[in-house]
């Protein structure tokens, strides 16, 4: 049986992810996270996280990508 995802705004999504951002390790200085919408195909996540704004050193952007990877899994982007 297909699970079906919360769906949440734009806005509730990347302030999700800005929270668990500033919860990595370092990630104190980061001031936002903007998602991509994506295509879905076959029900499959229809959004990503896509840029970080304050820019962290390349270590702790892949502490933040995946302290981020779950969420698109978990939610789903409201249609705008």
């Amino acid at each position: 049986m297909k699970e079906v995802l919360s769906t949440m705004s734009r806005d509730w999504i990347e302030a999700e992810c800005l929270r668990l951002a500033k919860n990595v390790a370092g990630g104190e200085g980061i001031e936002r996270v903007v998602i991509r919408r994506l295509r879905a195909m076959g029900g499959g996540p229809n959004w990503k996280p896509a840029d970080v704004h304050r820019q962290p050193d390349l270590d702790l952007v892949g502490k933040v990508r995946a302290a981020l990877a779950e969420l698109p899994s978990l939610y789903a982007v409201e249609n705008e």
